[in-house]
């Protein structure tokens, strides 16, 4: 995001008046003047034609002077802008120009308004709009409240960000600035994105001690709005009671007390009962692994064990697409309606809001191929063309910038390669990608693992692993790759510098019903595995009857059970043409599902 924006813009008004070509400068170097702008006790000469051509109020002031006859070098005091603001106004009218930062922005607007300038207020308002973030979006929100009726779509986007970056918000020092008034707006509402009420309530007590003598007497009011029983019973017990803030104070030890009554005797209809400030907030981040099933997108609450499903989707059926998380957004690229014809369509999910992007399609169709992200870009890899022959792989690579909304073709593999699947290593800067070959002699289809160095825009070609590819997950460990054959509950590990796949030590057992094309993925220590079917159908073996799950399943790595777990079914049946991914889903935005 740029820190300024330079603006030139032609002042058609003032350069149709004049008869020479030289570029009008600031007073100081321009002749004779005719008027002194005085702010903050500095003195800036200028000129009245240049001032009445940019300037309404200006027009008004000059007027006035004029028809009483006063004097040719009248001064003008201006209280509604800063020294530093004053010189960028008189820039902007003199040269057309106009450099916006951070540093000036709120001058230049406060200025610009007094001085009754629509066009520079316009451009400061596109800089706020376009360079809100953490360290700004407080002082934006500020400035867009004090001018709530010009700037009514301004506030309300600062009050989405606040909303939507409440985590990196609560541990930055500009919110330590705030009045109480503007933190309780904060905490009190509904909407507000947080992983956990901790967050809500460390800043609570941050604030007050960064000057507790002041700011005591709103503890008790601030700690209303936070949802403490959503803290639980240990939390509220062993940490906040014996907080000094809370332990001194009647009125907060009550509050506690009672959340922790209510955790240990739930009303029987928790909607109904509890009020608002003890429910979960619907802004509350869930922790879901999607599966995205064509058209649905089922969300499975991994805390809760529990299925939802988005409330929005996109507008085309699709199967066989690729997907991955980039900068807390969700990707779905590629895939196909039909099987033969893929497409190179792109969209974009804001989990934060609720909203589907089409972003730049792809350079060429694809189906049966992978996403993965890397150095902040999406690279698609392969797959195949879905034209005439749904297996009509090809090797060609690209890579998506989110910031100027393109796609780049980057080296090809070589070698063709679909239904894989890529882990991307930010240290070495290497992407490994494993899938399958068409052999050229039989139906038979060979593994094939490849390796991409994005720094010098090279593939390789490195020894493939004896494993069921689409049986397999591919993981990264400490930069070791790992490929967890669930299908017989194999572990092999990857020696980059060697080339050799090695077998290790396994605790992992197979996958329940040995079922083949099921949709999987990795989250921290846990393998999850949606649907599948019975028996392999082959893509290759024509007309064999498939028998599809529902299942899902879950391994912990870390738990000491080691087996596989059941979970809650799929809501609708799921094979390998699905795809899925952990993301962070705002509660708001998900409809329960029974399984």
């Amino acid at each position: 995001m740029a820190d300024q924006d330079v603006y030139d813009i032609l002042c058609t008004e003032f350069r149709e008046a004049r008869t020479d070509s030289t570029e009008v400068q600031p007073a100081e170097t321009h002749g004779e003047h005719d008027v002194i702008i005085i702010v903050e006790g500095k003195e800036f000469k200028a000129h009245k034609a240049i001032l009445t051509s940019h300037s309404d109020y200006f027009c008004s002031v000059f007027k006035d002077h004029f028809s009483e006859g006063l004097s040719a070098n009248c001064e003008v005091r201006l209280t509604c802008t800063t020294c530093q603001g004053m010189r960028g106004i008189l820039d902007y009218m003199y040269t057309g120009k106009v450099l916006i930062d951070r540093g000036n922005v709120a001058e230049l607007f406060t200025g610009a308004h007094y001085l009754l300038m629509p066009k520079l207020k316009g451009y400061c308002v596109s800089f706020l709009e376009k360079n809100t973030d953490v360290s700004s979006c407080l002082q934006v929100k500020s400035l867009a409240e004090f001018y709530s009726i010009e700037l009514h779509g301004l506030l309300e986007q600062s009050r989405e960000f606040i909303r939507n970056h409440f985590t990196e918000l609560a541990d930055s020092d500009p919110v330590l600035q705030i009045s109480s008034e503007d933190l309780l707006e904060i905490v009190a509402d509904d909407m507000l994105r947080v992983k956990d009420e901790q967050s809500v309530y460390s800043l609570v007590v941050r604030w007050t001690n960064h000057d507790l003598e002041k700011r005591r007497q709103h503890f008790p009011m601030l700690l209303q709005n936070v949802r403490l029983p959503q803290l639980g019973e240990d939390f509220l017990a062993n940490v906040v009671l014996k907080t000094k803030l809370v332990a001194e104070d009647v009125t907060c030890k009550e509050l506690v007390k009672e959340a922790i009554t209510i955790i240990q005797n739930p009303p029987e209809f928790e909607e109904d009962s509890l009020g608002v400030m003890s429910r979960v907030r619907r802004g509350t981040l869930r922790n879901v692994v999607t599966v995205i099933n064509s058209q649905d997108i089922f969300c499975l609450d991994i805390d809760e064990n529990c299925w939802g499903r988005l409330k929005t989707s996109t507008d085309k059926c699709l199967w066989s697409q690729a997907v991955a998380m980039l900068d807390g957004h969700l990707y779905l690229a590629g895939g196909s309606s039909d099987g033969i014809q893929a497409t190179n369509d792109v969209h974009r999910f804001d989990p934060l809001t609720n909203q589907w992007y089409y972003v730049c399609p792809m350079k060429v169709r694809r189906q049966d191929f992978c996403l993965v992200p890397l150095d902040g870009k999406l690279y698609a890899i392969c797959g195949s063309l879905g034209t005439g022959s749904r297996y009509k792989s090809h090797v060609s690579v690209e890579s998506y910038s989110p910031t100027q909304n393109s796609w780049t073709f980057v080296a090809s593999t070589w070698k063709p390669c679909f239904n894989s699947q890529a882990i991307a290593s930010a240290n070495t800067h290497h992407i490994y990608c494993l899938g399958t070959e068409l052999s050229t002699s039989s139906a038979r289809q060979n593994a094939v693992f490849l390796r991409y160095n994005s720094e010098v825009d090279q593939w390789e070609t490195r020894s493939s692993p004896q494993a069921d590819v689409l049986g397999s997950i591919l993981q990264l460990a400490d930069d070791e790759v790992i490929l967890q054959d669930l299908v017989v509950g194999r572990t092999q590990m990857y020696q980059d510098v060697a080339d050799l796949w090695v077998l290790v030590p396994s605790h992992i057992s197979a996958i329940p019903d040995h079922r083949h094309s099921f949709t999987s993925c990795a989250v921290d220590s846990r393998i999850f595995v949606f649907g599948g079917e019975q028996h392999w159908a082959g893509m290759w073996s024509g007309s064999i009857p498939r028998d599809t799950y529902q299942e899902a399943f879950v391994y912990d790595k870390e738990s000491e059970a080691r087996l596989w777990q059941a979970l809650p079914e799929v809501p609708a049946r799921v094979m390998g043409q699905s795809t899925c991914c952990k993301m962070q889903v705002p509660l708001e935005y998900l409809e329960i599902v029974l399984s």
